[in-house]
């Protein structure tokens, strides 16, 4: 646990760029995408920040899991995470939100948002 997690009270995730190798979800690694071709993803940024603006406490996974599918490159679940059908199939709270976490803190530092994950309130944690 990095400083910066525990100061956070464990609930947030490393941030490093997607292409820093796997994150473990559940005891499975996940590795993400590492490119996204702009002619494919022009609308990834404002899906993930509608997805930010929400809270965690408002999760919309209707909005999110259909981008997981543009974000995974490959997992150790069942299922292919290039199917969307496979989410569903995740525990929602050991892997699910969990995945949702990582991916959007390392697609923040991408995005430049100073490595708040996507999905956090505007006034910081959202654990209670």
């Amino acid at each position: 646990m990095t400083e910066e997690t525990a100061a956070q009270g464990g609930q947030a995730a490393q941030a490093v760029p997607a292409d820093e190798g796997p994150i473990t979800i559940n005891g499975k690694q996940v590795h993400i995408k590492s490119h996204f071709p702009a002619r494919d993803n022009w609308d990834l940024p404002q899906v993930l920040m509608a997805f930010a603006n929400q809270g965690s406490d408002k999760l919309d996974m209707q909005r999110v899991v259909p981008a997981l599918p543009r974000l995974i490159e490959s997992w150790e679940f069942e299922g292919d995470p290039a199917e969307e059908d496979a989410y569903g199939d995740l525990d929602l709270f050991r892997e699910l939100i969990p995945l949702v976490r990582e991916v959007s803190t390392r697609l923040a530092v991408l995005m430049g948002a100073g490595g708040r994950a996507l999905g956090e309130a505007e006034k910081g944690s959202t654990s209670q």
